[in-house]
């Protein structure tokens, strides 16, 4: 890395205080680096193994305190939880060393054999994995200059594995214990611990101890949950084992009044343990450097690696005022062990509480005659605060040794607080504000507040009155969703003092795709890293785990911390299980979700989110027991009361004879099937799922109350616990869940899971399903988790990420927004979901359960280019009218079905309608009371689900692997045979069931397939009835090279104006024969484009093109050939604080009636500038600003434009000057 050097003159000599001079610039060899960078060997393979890959190949922002040491690369072995492996590489860039690795499955644990889910354990549970690499790392073929245990209990180490530790070190190698925890008496008396003054010595004389937060007691200042409770002072000691030295450095950063509370166990799995190379404690731009100094002199000491030049600090902190700079406060001895040590440099950096370097200076050819010389940088003027000099001695260009020293520059503390009038303001407020004084500014000291966004852009700047606030009119392009006020006063150009505020506006505007990290935003250094790469691999936002943040702080840390990197927040807000008992009656429960959803409200409505998530896997308890108790009858017969009116209704249509509600008590499913009493068993199961769906419909309410026009979303759920029909009506946000089969013809936020599932990591999976979401009409991608999205040390992504990163980078680089911005064709095609059908599934089994059947129609349509919308029963009694866009109602297994519903339906064909049934339909009504004639009574036996075990529910697997009711036995435990049978349907008249065929009725039509449309080879036939039976448009089919419709991919129509989007999917396995070629043939001739390609096909009506296995197609049908885009900037010079605009026009203007998508960006010095990279949707023209900061740096800008069907591509440059 390049850095600024300084070139010093003068001689240094015994006692003399040499002070550094800038003279010239050169090359720094250690020092700060600022950027992240990567070490990544050629021989790396990208793979999905989590254990043994640790490439180490991301190295963070740092200080380079060894880089490259002199007496070379510390060999070392390094024991280490597998969560905590991200701080080897943050070790290996300060302090050059080669590294092994035995990573336990916690701090506490050596394996995990009692994990609930072995099989995303990160360790395999078994041990032999582990085992094996202890013994080979352990080996007598490996050498090491040290071995570090970082904080992991002893006792959890094989007893054989320890044997053979402890026999490494006896033969020499060093042992530095991070932390130690349950290291036996008789061993810690073998290794005679003692403090060792000369260590102590090293550390306090060339690390700032006394401004690090190493002993601090969080008993009054945290929350009681709070780990550690208090952390320090370190112990520090040395003893001996044979002939290998032993370090002892303990920080005490386990848990000191709450043993249980351990690095081990108080962070929720998916996150992992935090450090174990350095302290547990929140992180620091500047401390976190320092405790690699500690550790770096702790390696060296114990390997016996000393140079012959060292370097200490005088004073470890230095006070002075402000009035007493510039000067050279800090000074440092350089004491050399030998006369012979020649050709030294020196150089040092002055760096802020942030970890900005101001000031760097060198000095090269050091001469010095013996003994000890003191050096005292020069420092320039500076604002009150604390400050670090840290200083090198180098030898031909490696080091020999580093010292640092803590400054802390006094003066008055004029700014007491700025106050904003608001938290958050409106897109078109005033931004105003207070300052409050602790001491009122001297006449000759200025006061302005600057207005900074999240992309270190500043916006305004306004000089404030002494007793004047400071007001700031509307940010007229604003660019980010929070800012900040930064307040200074100033002594001419020199600020005396500064404070900040943030405050948010906030957006909620999604549309454009985005790729969401299920991750956490609280600002920890593996979070920081791990941010950076998911920014890095196209993530745009978190499903942020805000519901595991016990602590008001957190949540508001992780909202603030998203918001200020750029990122969308997804918060996951509730997680529910519905059960109604004494102690948790229905709204006591209801409340407390509101109560812990207010805090989450709270820290987020500040931005605007994606969604509040209020329901991951939650459900209805279908165990009985949970219900049967005085309250949740009490409620139920509540519940009973509202529906029936009276208990004569009730009895008339329950076929009972109760004499009041209160009589009615539970009962089984066993119980109402053998004794004849389907409507009774229904009752409760729709009690439950109305209490269900009323807690989600309160917690809609109390999120539009407290941020309104706010999502709710419900995410990876499915079964039948929700009323879908019901919830579609509030909810518009969903990501794997079966609410994105409603409303299609709405704008609502829709997509799924993928991640590092078991059985879905494959590459078909990973690139497949971004684009089939997309397809569908979706908006998004979510990822899980973000701790198997990179190796385990957060250097590289796992290969199932990279490949589904590749994938929504190109959708996230204008083509997902150029279909977001079309209109996702859905047929006038309704299914109805039949929420009584799927219980009649269960008292009445056929050859299929509703929701199977239902999933065989999709199954069917995706694979003939069509699509549908589902309606609820409600939809079917109050709006099925047939016309343009209701045309075809499939009943998928539709046992149960309304007189009125069957009246509607009746109607519907009766206008020109076609119906589809795969079984008879309508043969019970709503309350599953059989119409008509039934089949003859058999014996009922019942036993246990073979899926479920009884449990009632199951993880359904694969992506997503959603928590849901089980679909064989409908969770009740239980499957059923026999019993009465229904048989009479209402709809006989539609169909006719003893032959599959189309029966006529009135101007419509039933078509009756006799059993679910499985068959691949009816799927053709099909599709042509739906065309000329049922109206649906046929204008594009995907056919095979003989002409026959293709049945393994699937097809999707995007209707854009007078342009039509075509998105082909493979299904995992490509027919051989046709192959990969198809046709696909269009009502019309059409000029074509491979979007994908930018490939212009040229005008035709029948396009030869093939499908790849893993790989999605899309292609663009347009009335006339793109001819170019126009450009223009309206100024190609401009200042800071300008608006330069670039206007832009499509030609031909026949496709101004179609909305197109640019990919604007614009970069200076070949690096994109991402606040003013935008993918923009238009209309035959566009003009877009290019608002310049006040601070812009100055050059030549590049503004690069492609238009996104053709891949018309222009560049246009204006200067800053």
């Amino acid at each position: 890395m390049k850095k600024t050097r300084v070139l010093r003159s003068g001689l240094a000599i015994f006692t003399f205080i040499l002070f550094i001079l800038f003279l010239s610039t050169t090359a720094f060899t250690a020092g700060t680096v600022k950027e992240y960078s990567y070490t990544v060997s050629d021989g790396y393979r990208y793979s999905n193994e989590r254990f043994n890959n640790y490439p180490c190949s991301l190295y963070g922002p740092r200080i380079e305190w060894a880089q490259p040491f002199a007496l070379g690369k510390l060999k070392l072995l390094i024991i280490i939880p597998w969560g905590s492996c991200y701080e080897v590489p943050e070790l290996c860039s300060r302090i050059p060393a080669e590294v092994n690795l035995i990573t336990t499955a916690s701090s506490g644990k050596w394996v995990n054999p009692g994990s609930g889910e072995p099989a995303y354990e990160p360790v395999p549970v078994d041990g032999v994995a582990l085992n094996d690499t202890a013994h080979r790392l352990l080996s007598a073929g490996y050498k090491y200059d040290a071995i570090i245990i970082a904080k992991v209990k002893w006792s959890i180490i094989p007893p054989v594995i320890q044997d053979k530790i402890l026999a490494k070190v006896k033969a020499g190698t060093a042992l530095v214990w991070i932390s130690p925890w349950d290291v036996n008496d008789e061993l810690q008396k073998q290794m005679a611990l003692t403090t060792d003054s000369t260590l102590l010595g090293i550390i306090q004389s060339k690390v700032p101890l006394e401004i690090l937060p190493l002993d601090v007691d969080f008993e009054q200042t945290a929350p009681k949950s709070y780990f550690p409770r208090r952390i320090g002072p370190p112990d520090i000691r040395t003893g001996k084992l044979g002939g290998g030295r032993i370090v002892w450095l303990d920080y005490k950063d386990r848990a000191v009044k709450h043993e249980s509370l351990t690095v081990a166990n108080v962070t929720p799995w998916l996150y992992y343990a935090e450090g174990a190379l350095t302290p547990y404690l929140p992180d620091d731009n500047l401390y976190y450097d320092y405790y690699y100094s500690i550790l770096g002199k702790v390696l060296y000491y114990a390997a016996g690696k000393t140079t012959p030049a060292q370097l200490s600090a005088r004073q470890q902190v230095v006070k002075i005022k402000r009035q007493e700079l510039p000067g050279s406060p800090v000074s440092f001895h350089l004491t050399l062990s030998s006369q012979e040590v020649k050709d030294l440099s020196l150089i040092y950096e002055l760096r802020d509480r942030n970890n900005y370097v101001i000031k760097k200076g060198e000095r090269d050819n050091v001469s010095l005659s013996s003994g000890q010389t003191v050096f005292s940088p020069p420092l320039p003027l500076l604002t009150q605060g604390l400050y670090v000099v840290d200083i090198w001695v180098l030898q031909r260009g490696l080091v020999l040794d580093w010292a640092s020293s803590g400054l802390i520059v006094t003066d008055t503390k004029y700014i007491e607080s700025v106050q904003m009038e608001k938290e958050f303001f409106a897109p078109n407020d005033h931004i105003r504000g207070t300052v409050k004084f602790a001491v009122e500014p001297e006449k000759n000291l200025s006061v302005s507040a600057e207005l900074w966004d999240t992309y270190n852009r500043l916006v305004a700047v306004k000089n404030i009155d002494r007793g004047d606030g400071f007001d700031f009119s509307p940010i007229a392009y604003p660019l980010s969703r929070t800012y900040r006020i930064v307040v200074q006063i100033k002594e001419k150009d020199f600020v005396v003092d500064s404070a900040e505020k943030w405050f948010g506006i906030p957006s909620s505007r999604v549309d454009d795709y985005q790729f969401i990290m299920w991750a956490n935003g609280i600002k920890t250094r593996s979070g920081r890293i791990t941010m950076y790469q998911c920014k890095k691999y196209g993530v745009t936002g978190y499903y942020d785990g805000c519901l595991y943040y016990p602590q008001r702080e957190q949540i508001f840390e992780s909202a603030d911390n998203l918001a200020q990197n750029n990122l969308l927040a997804n918060p996951y807000s509730i997680h529910a299980v519905l059960r109604i008992t004494p102690q948790e009656p229905f709204h006591k429960t209801v409340n407390g979700l509101i109560e812990w959803l207010k805090r989450r409200l709270d820290a987020y409505r500040k931005y605007g989110t994606m969604a509040y998530s209020t329901c991951e896997e939650c459900y209805i308890d279908k165990n009985q027991g949970a219900w049967e108790n005085p309250e949740a009858l009490k409620d139920y017969h509540n519940y009973l009361k509202e529906r029936y009116g009276t208990i004569a209704k009730l009895n008339d249509i329950w076929g009972s004879n109760f004499q009041n509600f209160d009589e009615i008590q539970f009962i089984t499913f066993m119980e109402a099937k053998t004794t004849g009493q389907p409507t009774r068993w229904l009752e409760q199961e729709l009690h439950r799922v109305e209490r269900f769906n009323s807690m989600y419909e309160l917690i809609y309410q109390a999120i539009q109350n407290d941020d309104p026009g706010a999502r709710m979303s419900l995410d990876c759920i499915g079964g039948m616990d929700f009323d879908w029909p019901r919830m579609a009506k509030i909810t518009r946000c969903y990501t794997q869940a079966p609410l994105e089969f409603f409303n299609k013809d709405k704008k609502n936020l829709v997509g799924t899971f993928i991640g590092y599932y078991f059985g879905a990591m494959d590459e078909w999976t990973m690139r497949i399903t971004p684009w089939q979401y997309l397809f569908q009409g979706g908006t998004h991608i979510h990822w899980w988790p973000v701790s198997y999205a990179f190796t385990a040390d957060r250097s590289e992504p796992m290969l199932c990420f990279k490949q589904a990163a590749e994938e929504c980078r190109e959708l996230e680089g204008g083509t997902g927004k150029l279909l977001i911005s079309s209109k996702k064709r859905v047929d006038p095609i309704l299914l109805l979901w039949s929420n009584n059908s799927y219980y009649a599934s269960t008292v009445y089994p056929g050859e299929i359960r509703w929701e199977n059947a239902r999933a065989s129609f999709e199954n069917m349509l995706r694979h003939t280019g069509l699509d549908y919308q589902a309606v609820g029963e409600d939809f079917i009694e109050t709006s099925l009218s047939y016309g343009e866009n209701q045309r075809v109602l499939i009943l998928p297994a539709c046992q149960s079905i309304s007189r009125r519903g069957v009246e509607k339906i009746k109607e519907f064909v009766a206008a020109g309608g076609l119906v589809i049934a795969d079984f008879p339909p309508a043969v019970v009504d709503e309350y599953l009371r059989p119409y008509g004639d039934k089949k003859a009574d058999s014996k009922i036996e019942f036993e246990v689900c073979p899926k479920c075990k009884g449990e009632k529910r199951i993880y359904a697997g694969g992506a997503g692997n959603v928590l849901q009711t089980c679909p064989l036995c409908g969770g009740t435990g239980q499957v059923v045979k026999g019993g009465t049978v229904p048989s009479s349907s209402m709809l006989d008249a539609l169909f006719d069931f003893n032959e599959q065929g189309v029966k006529k009725f009135g101007k419509g039509y039933g078509l009756y397939l006799k059993g679910s449309p499985n068959r691949r080879e009816e799927w053709g036939a099909i599709r042509r009835i739906l065309i000329e039976k049922g109206g649906v448009r046929g204008d594009i089919e995907v056919n095979d090279i003989y002409g026959n419709l293709r049945t393994d991919v699937r097809s999707y129509v995007f209707d854009n104006g007078n342009i039509l989007f075509l998105g082909i999917l493979p299904d995992r396995t490509i027919n051989n024969p046709p192959g990969e070629s198809i046709t696909i043939k269009l009502g019309n001739k059409m000029h074509v484009y491979d979007v994908r390609l930018h490939k212009y096909l040229g005008e035709t009506d029948r396009v030869q093109t093939g499908i790849l296995p893993s790989e999605a197609k899309l292609l663009a049908f347009l009335p006339a050939r793109i001819d170019c885009l126009n450009l223009s900037l309206s100024k190609y010079t401009a200042r800071p604080g300008d608006v330069i605009e670039v206007k832009g026009s499509l030609a031909p203007a026949s496709l101004k009636s179609s909305t197109m998508v640019a990919r604007i960006e614009v970069s200076l010095n070949g690096e994109i500038q991402d606040a003013y990279t935008k993918n923009l949707d238009f209309q035959g023209n566009f003009t877009y600003p290019i608002p310049l900061a006040l601070n812009q740096q100055r050059g030549e800008y590049i503004v690069k434009v492609m238009e996104l069907v053709s891949g018309y591509t222009q560049e246009l440059k204006f200067n800053v000057k």
